[in-house]
Protein backbone atom coordinates (compact mmCIF):
# COMPACT_ATOMS: atom_id res chain seq x y z
CA UNK A 1 0.00 0.00 0.00
CA UNK A 2 1.42 3.37 -1.01
CA UNK A 3 2.12 5.68 1.91
CA UNK A 4 0.16 8.94 1.95
CA UNK A 5 2.09 12.20 2.09
CA UNK A 6 1.46 15.84 1.22
CA UNK A 7 3.73 15.62 -1.82
CA UNK A 8 2.11 12.45 -3.20
CA UNK A 9 -1.36 14.02 -2.86
CA UNK A 10 -0.21 17.15 -4.73
CA UNK A 11 1.41 15.07 -7.49
CA UNK A 12 -1.80 13.07 -7.93
CA UNK A 13 -3.84 16.28 -8.15
CA UNK A 14 -1.44 17.64 -10.76
CA UNK A 15 -1.73 14.42 -12.76
CA UNK A 16 -5.53 14.34 -12.76
CA UNK A 17 -6.48 18.03 -12.96
CA UNK A 18 -6.29 19.55 -16.43
CA UNK A 19 -4.64 22.91 -16.90
CA UNK A 20 -5.58 25.76 -19.25
CA UNK A 21 -3.55 28.16 -21.43
CA UNK A 22 -4.53 31.02 -19.10
CA UNK A 23 -2.74 29.33 -16.17
CA UNK A 24 0.78 30.73 -15.97
CA UNK A 25 1.80 28.96 -12.74
CA UNK A 26 -0.05 25.69 -12.14
CA UNK A 27 -0.71 23.58 -9.07
CA UNK A 28 2.42 22.63 -7.15
CA UNK A 29 4.03 26.03 -6.52
CA UNK A 30 3.45 28.33 -3.52
CA UNK A 31 0.48 29.86 -5.35
CA UNK A 32 -1.19 29.62 -8.74
CA UNK A 33 -1.10 32.44 -11.29
CA UNK A 34 -3.69 33.04 -14.01
CA UNK A 35 -3.26 35.58 -16.81
CA UNK A 36 -6.07 38.15 -16.72
CA UNK A 37 -4.49 40.67 -19.10
CA UNK A 38 -1.28 40.97 -21.14
CA UNK A 39 0.42 42.79 -18.27
CA UNK A 40 -1.09 41.21 -15.13
CA UNK A 41 -1.66 37.76 -13.70
CA UNK A 42 -4.06 36.83 -10.92
CA UNK A 43 -2.20 35.00 -8.14
CA UNK A 44 -4.20 32.71 -5.87
CA UNK A 45 -3.28 30.74 -2.76
CA UNK A 46 -5.11 29.09 0.13
CA UNK A 47 -4.08 27.63 3.47
CA UNK A 48 -5.79 25.63 6.18
CA UNK A 49 -5.30 25.76 9.93
CA UNK A 50 -6.65 22.72 11.74
CA UNK A 51 -6.94 22.49 15.50
CA UNK A 52 -4.65 19.76 16.79
CA UNK A 53 -2.41 20.02 13.72
CA UNK A 54 -1.54 23.70 13.25
CA UNK A 55 -2.60 25.10 16.61
CA UNK A 56 -3.96 24.24 20.05
CA UNK A 57 -6.86 26.46 21.03
CA UNK A 58 -5.96 26.61 24.72
CA UNK A 59 -2.45 27.87 23.89
CA UNK A 60 -3.24 30.50 21.24
CA UNK A 61 -5.23 33.70 21.83
CA UNK A 62 -7.89 33.91 19.07
CA UNK A 63 -6.80 37.44 18.11
CA UNK A 64 -3.30 36.21 17.29
CA UNK A 65 -4.66 33.10 15.61
CA UNK A 66 -6.74 35.25 13.25
CA UNK A 67 -3.71 37.38 12.42
CA UNK A 68 -1.60 34.28 11.78
CA UNK A 69 -4.23 32.91 9.38
CA UNK A 70 -3.72 35.98 7.21
CA UNK A 71 0.06 36.09 7.60
CA UNK A 72 0.64 32.50 6.51
CA UNK A 73 -1.22 33.16 3.27
CA UNK A 74 0.65 36.41 2.76
CA UNK A 75 3.85 34.39 3.03
CA UNK A 76 2.84 32.31 0.00
CA UNK A 77 1.96 35.51 -1.85
CA UNK A 78 5.36 36.99 -1.03
CA UNK A 79 7.10 33.86 -2.35
CA UNK A 80 5.60 34.67 -5.75
CA UNK A 81 6.64 38.31 -5.66
CA UNK A 82 2.95 39.26 -5.88
CA UNK A 83 0.80 42.01 -4.38
CA UNK A 84 -2.09 40.75 -2.20
CA UNK A 85 -5.54 42.18 -2.93
CA UNK A 86 -8.58 40.17 -1.80
CA UNK A 87 -9.39 37.34 0.62
CA UNK A 88 -12.13 34.85 1.49
CA UNK A 89 -12.33 33.28 4.97
CA UNK A 90 -13.87 29.90 5.80
CA UNK A 91 -14.44 28.53 9.30
CA UNK A 92 -15.76 25.22 10.63
CA UNK A 93 -16.60 25.72 14.32
CA UNK A 94 -17.84 23.45 17.12
CA UNK A 95 -21.23 24.40 18.56
CA UNK A 96 -19.93 24.95 22.09
CA UNK A 97 -17.34 27.59 21.16
CA UNK A 98 -17.84 31.01 22.77
CA UNK A 99 -19.04 33.78 20.48
CA UNK A 100 -16.45 36.09 22.04
CA UNK A 101 -13.72 33.70 20.81
CA UNK A 102 -15.07 33.98 17.25
CA UNK A 103 -15.25 37.77 17.55
CA UNK A 104 -11.60 37.97 18.60
CA UNK A 105 -10.55 35.62 15.81
CA UNK A 106 -12.26 37.78 13.18
CA UNK A 107 -10.86 40.95 14.73
CA UNK A 108 -7.40 39.49 14.21
CA UNK A 109 -8.18 38.57 10.60
CA UNK A 110 -9.50 42.06 9.89
CA UNK A 111 -6.56 43.80 11.57
CA UNK A 112 -3.91 41.96 9.57
CA UNK A 113 -5.86 42.22 6.32
CA UNK A 114 -6.19 46.00 6.70
CA UNK A 115 -2.53 46.33 7.60
CA UNK A 116 -1.54 44.79 4.26
CA UNK A 117 -4.24 46.38 2.11
CA UNK A 118 -6.25 43.16 1.68
CA UNK A 119 -10.01 43.48 1.11
CA UNK A 120 -12.12 40.77 2.78
CA UNK A 121 -14.77 39.64 0.30
CA UNK A 122 -16.63 37.16 2.50
CA UNK A 123 -16.43 33.42 3.05
CA UNK A 124 -18.34 30.52 4.53
CA UNK A 125 -19.04 28.92 7.91
CA UNK A 126 -20.17 25.47 8.91
CA UNK A 127 -20.46 23.33 12.02
CA UNK A 128 -17.65 21.03 13.10
CA UNK A 129 -17.74 18.04 15.41
CA UNK A 130 -13.95 17.76 15.78
CA UNK A 131 -12.54 21.15 16.65
CA UNK A 132 -11.87 24.39 14.80
CA UNK A 133 -10.91 24.37 11.12
CA UNK A 134 -9.96 27.63 9.42
CA UNK A 135 -8.95 28.48 5.88
CA UNK A 136 -8.23 31.65 3.98
CA UNK A 137 -8.06 32.09 0.21
CA UNK A 138 -5.91 35.01 -0.86
CA UNK A 139 -5.95 36.61 -4.31
CA UNK A 140 -3.32 39.00 -5.61
CA UNK A 141 -1.70 40.41 -8.73
CA UNK A 142 1.74 40.28 -10.31
CA UNK A 143 3.62 41.21 -13.45
CA UNK A 144 3.91 37.94 -15.42
CA UNK A 145 7.48 38.86 -16.39
CA UNK A 146 8.47 39.22 -12.73
CA UNK A 147 6.46 36.47 -11.06
CA UNK A 148 8.76 34.36 -8.88
CA UNK A 149 8.48 30.59 -9.02
CA UNK A 150 10.11 27.65 -7.29
CA UNK A 151 11.75 26.69 -10.57
CA UNK A 152 14.29 28.62 -12.61
CA UNK A 153 17.56 28.18 -10.70
CA UNK A 154 20.41 25.94 -11.78
CA UNK A 155 23.63 24.45 -10.39
CA UNK A 156 25.98 27.11 -9.10
CA UNK A 157 23.20 29.46 -7.97
CA UNK A 158 23.64 30.75 -4.43
CA UNK A 159 21.02 29.86 -1.82
CA UNK A 160 19.79 32.60 0.53
CA UNK A 161 17.30 32.80 3.40
CA UNK A 162 15.83 35.90 4.98
CA UNK A 163 15.70 36.61 8.69
CA UNK A 164 16.57 34.03 11.33
CA UNK A 165 15.32 30.47 11.74
CA UNK A 166 14.07 28.27 14.55
CA UNK A 167 12.13 30.84 16.58
CA UNK A 168 8.70 29.58 15.58
CA UNK A 169 9.37 25.96 16.56
CA UNK A 170 11.03 27.13 19.76
CA UNK A 171 8.03 29.33 20.47
CA UNK A 172 5.64 26.42 20.01
CA UNK A 173 7.75 24.37 22.44
CA UNK A 174 7.63 27.21 24.96
CA UNK A 175 3.85 27.51 24.57
CA UNK A 176 3.31 23.81 25.17
CA UNK A 177 5.58 23.73 28.20
CA UNK A 178 4.00 26.81 29.79
CA UNK A 179 0.37 25.99 29.06
CA UNK A 180 -0.45 29.24 27.27
CA UNK A 181 0.81 32.50 25.81
CA UNK A 182 -0.26 34.55 28.83
CA UNK A 183 2.03 32.59 31.13
CA UNK A 184 5.21 33.32 29.21
CA UNK A 185 7.69 36.09 29.93
CA UNK A 186 10.96 37.35 28.52
CA UNK A 187 12.73 35.54 25.69
CA UNK A 188 10.26 32.65 25.63
CA UNK A 189 7.34 35.02 25.21
CA UNK A 190 9.19 36.64 22.29
CA UNK A 191 9.67 33.21 20.73
CA UNK A 192 5.97 32.39 21.18
CA UNK A 193 5.12 35.71 19.55
CA UNK A 194 7.31 34.76 16.61
CA UNK A 195 5.37 31.48 16.30
CA UNK A 196 1.98 33.20 16.39
CA UNK A 197 2.91 36.23 14.26
CA UNK A 198 5.32 35.15 11.52
CA UNK A 199 7.09 37.71 9.31
CA UNK A 200 5.89 38.74 5.88
CA UNK A 201 8.57 39.36 3.24
CA UNK A 202 6.39 40.98 0.58
CA UNK A 203 8.67 43.98 0.02
CA UNK A 204 11.78 41.79 -0.23
CA UNK A 205 10.23 39.37 -2.71
CA UNK A 206 8.83 42.13 -4.92
CA UNK A 207 12.21 43.87 -4.94
CA UNK A 208 14.03 40.65 -5.82
CA UNK A 209 11.57 40.07 -8.65
CA UNK A 210 11.55 43.63 -10.01
CA UNK A 211 15.35 43.82 -10.02
CA UNK A 212 15.62 40.33 -11.53
CA UNK A 213 17.90 39.17 -8.72
CA UNK A 214 16.21 35.93 -7.70
CA UNK A 215 15.92 32.99 -10.08
CA UNK A 216 13.57 30.95 -7.86
CA UNK A 217 11.92 31.34 -4.47
CA UNK A 218 9.59 29.73 -1.94
CA UNK A 219 8.55 30.33 1.66
CA UNK A 220 9.73 28.20 4.57
CA UNK A 221 6.64 26.65 6.13
CA UNK A 222 7.63 23.06 6.95
CA UNK A 223 11.26 23.59 7.90
CA UNK A 224 14.44 24.39 5.97
CA UNK A 225 15.36 20.71 5.50
CA UNK A 226 11.94 19.78 4.07
CA UNK A 227 11.39 22.88 1.97
CA UNK A 228 14.92 22.97 0.58
CA UNK A 229 14.47 19.36 -0.54
CA UNK A 230 11.32 20.44 -2.44
CA UNK A 231 13.14 23.48 -3.80
CA UNK A 232 15.98 21.31 -5.11
CA UNK A 233 13.54 18.81 -6.63
CA UNK A 234 11.74 21.63 -8.45
CA UNK A 235 15.07 22.79 -9.90
CA UNK A 236 16.44 19.28 -10.51
CA UNK A 237 19.46 20.05 -8.38
CA UNK A 238 21.15 19.21 -5.12
CA UNK A 239 22.63 21.60 -2.58
CA UNK A 240 25.57 22.08 -0.27
CA UNK A 241 24.94 24.13 2.89
CA UNK A 242 27.36 25.52 5.47
CA UNK A 243 26.32 24.87 9.05
CA UNK A 244 28.08 28.05 10.17
CA UNK A 245 25.94 30.12 7.77
CA UNK A 246 22.53 28.90 8.96
CA UNK A 247 20.96 32.00 10.60
CA UNK A 248 19.81 30.56 13.92
CA UNK A 249 17.72 33.04 15.90
CA UNK A 250 19.78 34.22 18.93
CA UNK A 251 16.73 33.84 21.18
CA UNK A 252 16.59 30.14 20.27
CA UNK A 253 20.23 29.70 21.26
CA UNK A 254 19.40 31.42 24.56
CA UNK A 255 16.27 29.41 25.39
CA UNK A 256 17.19 26.01 23.90
CA UNK A 257 20.98 25.99 23.32
CA UNK A 258 21.25 22.23 22.85
CA UNK A 259 18.57 22.09 20.15
CA UNK A 260 19.10 25.45 18.44
CA UNK A 261 20.55 24.16 15.15
CA UNK A 262 18.01 21.34 14.92
CA UNK A 263 15.13 23.77 15.48
CA UNK A 264 16.50 26.05 12.75
CA UNK A 265 16.92 23.20 10.25
CA UNK A 266 13.81 21.17 10.95
CA UNK A 267 11.44 23.23 13.13
CA UNK A 268 9.07 24.68 10.53
CA UNK A 269 6.68 27.63 10.37
CA UNK A 270 9.44 30.23 10.08
CA UNK A 271 7.76 31.66 6.95
CA UNK A 272 11.01 33.28 5.86
CA UNK A 273 11.92 33.51 2.18
CA UNK A 274 14.20 30.89 0.62
CA UNK A 275 15.59 31.91 -2.77
CA UNK A 276 18.38 31.28 -5.24
CA UNK A 277 20.34 33.96 -7.09
CA UNK A 278 23.23 33.92 -9.58
CA UNK A 279 26.65 34.15 -7.93
CA UNK A 280 27.44 37.31 -9.89
CA UNK A 281 24.53 39.08 -8.18
CA UNK A 282 25.59 38.23 -4.63
CA UNK A 283 26.57 41.80 -3.75
CA UNK A 284 23.35 43.24 -5.14
CA UNK A 285 21.27 40.77 -3.14
CA UNK A 286 23.05 41.52 0.13
CA UNK A 287 22.89 45.27 -0.56
CA UNK A 288 19.14 44.97 -1.09
CA UNK A 289 18.76 43.24 2.26
CA UNK A 290 20.62 46.08 3.97
CA UNK A 291 18.52 48.69 2.19
CA UNK A 292 15.29 47.01 3.31
CA UNK A 293 16.73 46.29 6.79
CA UNK A 294 16.03 42.57 6.34
CA UNK A 295 18.91 40.23 7.25
CA UNK A 296 19.85 37.93 4.38
CA UNK A 297 22.11 34.92 4.83
CA UNK A 298 23.93 33.12 2.03
CA UNK A 299 23.75 29.55 3.30
CA UNK A 300 25.12 27.53 0.36
CA UNK A 301 24.65 26.79 -3.32
CA UNK A 302 22.82 24.49 -5.69
CA UNK A 303 24.77 21.59 -7.21
CA UNK A 304 24.42 19.18 -10.10
CA UNK A 305 24.54 16.16 -7.81
CA UNK A 306 21.30 15.23 -6.10
CA UNK A 307 20.79 15.31 -2.35
CA UNK A 308 21.58 17.94 0.24
CA UNK A 309 24.88 18.02 2.11
CA UNK A 310 25.58 19.99 5.27
CA UNK A 311 29.18 21.05 5.86
CA UNK A 312 29.85 21.09 9.59
CA UNK A 313 32.07 23.38 11.62
CA UNK A 314 34.82 20.72 11.31
CA UNK A 315 34.61 20.77 7.48
CA UNK A 316 33.04 17.34 7.25
CA UNK A 317 30.05 16.79 4.97
CA UNK A 318 26.99 14.82 6.01
CA UNK A 319 23.61 14.30 4.35
CA UNK A 320 20.87 16.64 5.56
CA UNK A 321 17.77 14.54 6.10
CA UNK A 322 14.29 16.02 5.87
CA UNK A 323 12.79 13.35 8.09
CA UNK A 324 12.93 15.54 11.20
CA UNK A 325 10.98 18.34 9.49
CA UNK A 326 7.20 18.68 9.53
CA UNK A 327 5.37 16.19 7.32
CA UNK A 328 1.61 16.16 6.77
CA UNK A 329 0.10 12.65 7.13
CA UNK A 330 3.03 11.44 9.29
CA UNK A 331 6.55 10.33 8.43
Amino acid sequence: MRRLSEDTVIREMMRRLRSDPSVRVPLGDDAAAVRVSPKRVLVATTDHMAEGVHFERKLCPPLLLGRKLVLTNLSDMSAMGAEPRWALVNAALPGDIAFSWVQELLRGVRREARRHGVVLLGGDTTASRKGVFLSLTLLGEADPRRCLRRTGAGPGALVFVSGALGASAAGLRALRRSGGYGRLRGVRRRLAGRHLLPPVRLALARALASKNLARAAMDLSDGLSVDLERFCAANRAGAVLRESSIPVDPAVRCAFPGDALSLALHGGEDYELLFAAPARKRREVLALGKKLKIPLAEIGKLTRAGGILLVGEDGRKRPLSSRKGFQHFGK
